[in-house]
């Protein structure tokens, strides 16, 4: 992980660790992210909760992350309803640039370049 740029945020409900978030209702609030076509922020490093809300999300440069689906090295990310990273498709948010191939469930990497 070559991180960037990190902002620490309040997460207005649970995040998993190296899942993607977007925006939330307030603002310097994530949420899980769950649809491609919403804004995607960057990727939790940890997990929050509203019992424990606080989360640093790098927003540029290289993170871990779970992937959704078969990720070829390359590949263009977006999310999926978890907030794991897929390949992205059609009018979907990408979030950046797959640096490793892997497999669902199976942690890579992403280099964060927002479209």
């Amino acid at each position: 992980m070559n991180p960037g740029l990190t902002k620490n945020y309040t997460a207005t409900a649970d995040v998993a660790q190296w899942h993607l978030v977007t925006f939330g209702d307030a603002d310097y609030t994530v949420k899980g992210a769950s649809a491609s076509t919403e804004p995607l922020l960057g990727v939790a490093q940890d997990p929050a909760s509203t019992r424990s809300p606080r989360v640093d999300v790098v927003l540029s440069g290289i993170s871990d992350v779970v992937y959704g689906a078969t990720v070829e090295r390359g590949a263009k990310l977006t999310t999926d309803a978890q907030g794991r990273a897929i390949p992205a498709t059609g009018a979907a948010q990408v979030v950046g640039t797959a640096m490793v191939y892997g497999q669902l469930n199976e942690l890579g990497s992403v280099l964060l370049m927002k479209s």
